[in-house]
């Protein structure tokens, strides 16, 4: 596949340039010259462009055009960050920008919609770091390989059989020579990420499958030493075996004050990390290093540190009224803030907290700056964050995904579940950052492919409680099965002793963890079909993501967990947003079920 045309947009001196790669001699002239080499690889081609400049450059952007033949009929869209919903769009839909109350409350800021160009039209999808196209003889997939010198966003127009490549490299200064971008396009979507995996460069992923329980989902950002004993003793009382006991916001003084201990801790934080070591679970922490509100004493005594636009005026990250309203970005690029930060972490570790999760990793990103583009702005604080949090594990959350590839042990993939399966109002107003239970199992579903080859993945948090929930028995039902089926971190935040004999039941049934490898998956119609294993024995999960009742046909060698047989193709209802699943082959073979959930 050859791309048709490509520009690289920059700026020499006073003047911008648009140089079109069918003319670069024009180029030469100003000091410019690319290199554009293609690497034939199966089935497909890496693609690179390297820049060298004799005269110092601010680059903007880079554009590769590419047609294609083939009738696709649905395109991913991996959302820009971790929260962002990440999902197949059909060709007859269109993808909207977040509406007008987003923008005045502040949500925009988590997401794309103030640097991406949202075209509007049926058809025209874009996408982050990765995508594939889909038809029914063949996919289409094509990935960045140098996401750590900027953002690389792909737009599809299903319709006119065309896909542009786009690099952000706003902001970004080139004296001498750089790697402007990197990619790989290929034809077999779950080959092509085989071979991409191998490509992407870092650490091994250390296969590792773990459970915690953290205070967030049920105490928001309001928890204090209290809850975090309560909820301690009864997980030990009832044998809960939990790898991580994870305290989330509310034992700091004010958002950005790590250091300083809120009311509702009075003994500090060792005190509480002791506690948890002494009933045998793993220390974590929250923490979100890059934002502060402008209640802490960071603002109040250090506003040097916060991020500045180029009119001088503070850069919000967000808003969270559990956060204390608006969210104000920190700059990762202030030597004194990055001191402090070692402090914190130094701070986190000597009260004895093995499992960091660091939250918020978009707002470090939020503009460009000091001759660095926002993608290698964020590639700076990851970097930093791996560095300072040595002896630790570290899970990140809030931040694009593909610059996390093969540098952290744990990342999320997807917003934290909600108490209700949607939510109609964000929904309607087009944020994709929305927390609710739809957009967090879609998005799993949808990454799943990360699980294991770029980092551990993170869904969302499932409850089995009725307080406080919307949520019926199917849901509840497909946010703990598909959460440990798709992930490798299993999280829950009820208290145990409101649990019954049942939900104890369904809780412990998870127990020991096991390995399960999802090796294939397909939507029709909003039916997911998973193909997944444990050791010899195979399984099929669908679930329905609709709100009505759908159908599915199952194959001759299917029985359920009760043993029944379907001696032939059987077609099943499965009813809105339920989840079922079926083992494949001699049901006589197998002697032990411990390892299934309890539905």
């Amino acid at each position: 596949m050859k791309f048709d045309e490509g520009i690289i947009k920059l700026s020499i001196g006073n003047k911008t340039k648009t140089i079109k790669f069918n003319d670069l001699d024009k180029a030469r002239k100003d000091g410019i010259h690319l290199e554009i080499k293609t690497e034939n690889i199966r089935n497909g081609e890496i693609y690179s462009i390297v820049l060298k400049t004799t005269k110092k450059c601010y680059l903007e952007r880079i554009e590769l055009d590419f047609n294609f033949r083939a009738s696709y009929f649905s395109m991913f869209s991996n959302g820009y960050q971790s929260m962002s919903e990440s999902r197949e769009y059909l060709k007859t839909e269109r993808m909207k920008k977040a509406g007008l109350m987003n923008r005045i409350r502040g949500y925009d800021s988590y997401g794309d919609y103030r640097f991406v160009d949202y075209v509007r039209k049926k058809g025209c999808i874009h996408s982050t770091g990765y995508t594939y196209l889909k038809s029914f003889k063949s996919t289409l997939f094509a990935a960045s390989l140098n996401e750590d010198k900027g953002f690389t966003f792909f737009y599809g127009n299903i319709s006119d059989k065309k896909i542009k490549v786009l690099k952000d490299l706003s902001g970004t200064e080139v004296e001498d020579s750089m790697e402007v971008l990197k990619i790989m396009m290929s034809y077999d979507v779950d080959d092509s990420w085989k071979y991409y995996s191998k490509l992407v460069k870092g650490k091994n992923v250390e296969n590792r499958k773990i459970s915690m329980w953290r205070s967030f989902g049920r105490y928001g950002h309001g928890v204090d030493c209290k809850e975090i004993i309560n909820n301690l003793d009864s997980i030990r009382e009832n044998n809960i075996a939990y790898d991580i006991i994870q305290i989330d916001g509310g034992y700091e003084a004010n958002l950005g004050d790590w250091m300083e201990s809120s009311k509702g801790f009075p003994q500090g934080l060792k005190f509480v990390a002791d506690k948890i070591k002494e009933k045998g679970y793993v220390p974590g922490i929250w923490i979100a290093p890059f934002i502060c509100s402008n209640k802490s004493s960071i603002y109040k005594n250090h506003k040097e540190w916060l991020l500045k636009n180029s009119q001088n005026a503070e850069v919000a990250a967000g808003r969270d009224s559990s956060l204390g309203g608006k969210i104000l970005a920190l700059d990762i690029q202030n030597e004194e803030f990055k001191v402090y930060l070692k402090e914190v972490f130094d701070y986190l570790k000597n009260c004895g907290f093995e499992f960091i999760n660091v939250d918020y990793m978009h707002a470090s990103c939020m503009i460009p700056g000091k001759g660095k583009n926002r993608g290698m702005v964020l590639n700076e604080a990851i970097s930093y964050i791996e560095e300072i949090s040595k002896g630790t594990r570290i899970m990140l959350s809030g931040t694009p995904l593909v610059n996390a590839f093969k540098k952290v042990d744990y990342c999320s993939v997807s917003c934290l579940n909600g108490y209700s399966w949607e939510n109609t109002a964000e929904k309607n107003s087009n944020l994709k950052e929305r927390r609710s239970v739809y957009n967090s199992l879609v998005s799993t579903l949808n990454r799943y492919r990360l699980n294991k080859n770029m980092f551990n993945s993170v869904p969302g948090i499932f409850t089995l409680k009725n307080k406080g929930s919307n949520l019926n028995k199917h849901e509840k039902y497909s946010m703990l099965f598909l959460s440990y089926v798709m992930g490798n971190v299993i999280m829950n935040s009820d208290n145990i002793a409101n649990y019954n004999d049942l939900e104890k039941h369904t809780l412990k049934s998870l127990y020991p963890l096991i390995d399960l490898n999802v090796y294939h998956m397909e939507i029709i119609d909003n039916v997911y079909k998973i193909k997944l294993m444990y050791g010899e024995f195979r399984y099929e999960v669908y679930f329905n993501s609709n709100d009505a009742v759908k159908t599915a046909i199952l194959r001759y060698d299917c029985f359920n967990r009760h043993r029944e047989d379907f001696k032939k193709a059987t077609i099943i209802d499965i009813k809105p947003h339920e989840t079922k699943y079926f083992i494949i082959g001699d049901k006589e073979k197998i002697t032990n079920w411990s390892h299934l959930i309890v539905n």
